[in-house]
């Protein structure tokens, strides 16, 4: 039997040099709040969350193992493009559904090869002010139960003031829970709003008085000129908002005053 959870020889030194071929792009203290523990049998895939230009090297070392990036196509810094070539990384046209439809047999043949692959299922950055997770596609699903994979959902949080991130991972998402596509979807969406939440409730409570209503302006006026090719208009059309019939309502997240800002239906 196949071994996935163990990084082959190669993944090992490509991680190594991609490590040290980022540093630039960590500036963040990377904090593991819980680690992640695969299932050996199947392949990985990662889901992050995305709000930055500092996801990719972060998800990829709290991971701690090489993983192609499924990146959507956009303009790059020079060191960004060396870092994917050499990371192994599949190229995605998200504004074109043959692009989308063509890209899961290389991916496929990724995760029969061993490697792991980087997944953001928002497919952008999330910019939104009161929306934890965007939704998101079923490709991710489709891929996974077709190379029987499990999917690990990690979250990212950062912290400007002390310039940390802290990385929460729920547990695999796997075989039967993903049989039913849009099941699958939903098991995935609210396992990263759970995590992404809790990551909330490790902040000081705050009083309305004392809350800080522009700090996620200031987030946001700091992000996106950090990456000065970022297309945010690009981006935004990149985002996925389901026609009201097919929106999968949130389960493991029990609707009460303190989240239901988490899904409300008026973005």
């Amino acid at each position: 039997m196949t071994d996935y959870s163990t990084p082959t020889a190669w993944d090992k030194i490509a991680f190594k040099v991609l490590t040290a071929l980022a540093k630039s792009r960590m500036p963040f203290k990377i904090v593991s709040e819980n680690g992640y523990e695969p299932l050996p049998s199947k392949p990985i895939i990662f889901a992050a969350n995305h709000t930055n230009s500092f996801d990719i090297p972060n998800a990829e070392k709290s991971a701690g193992r090489r993983a192609a990036v499924l990146l959507g196509k956009q303009r790059l810094e020079l060191l960004d493009r060396i870092f994917f070539r050499l990371n192994g990384v599949v190229y995605v046209d998200r504004l074109d559904k043959s692009s989308t439809a063509n890209v899961k047999n290389t991916l496929l043949r990724r995760l029969k090869r061993k490697t792991p692959i980087l997944w953001f299922p928002e497919g952008t950055w999330n910019l939104t002010d009161n929306l934890l997770m965007l939704p998101m596609k079923w490709g991710i699903i489709e891929v996974a139960r077709a190379a029987d994979a499990q999917i690990i959902p990690m979250a990212l949080d950062y912290d400007r003031e002390t310039m940390i991130c802290h990385v929460d991972f729920g547990a695999p998402i796997h075989g039967e829970m993903l049989e039913d596509k849009a099941e699958g979807i939903r098991t995935l969406r609210d396992s990263l709003a759970t995590l992404r939440y809790e990551q909330m409730c490790r902040d000081p409570v705050l009083s309305r008085e004392n809350a800080d209503l522009d700090k996620w302006k200031r987030y946001i006026d700091m992000a996106v000129p950090e990456y000065p090719k970022l297309q945010p208009k690009m981006e935004a059309k990149a985002i996925f908002w389901p026609h009201k019939k097919c929106e999968v309502p949130p389960k493991t997240v029990t609707p009460s005053k303190k989240n239901a800002f988490l899904f409300r239906e008026r973005y």
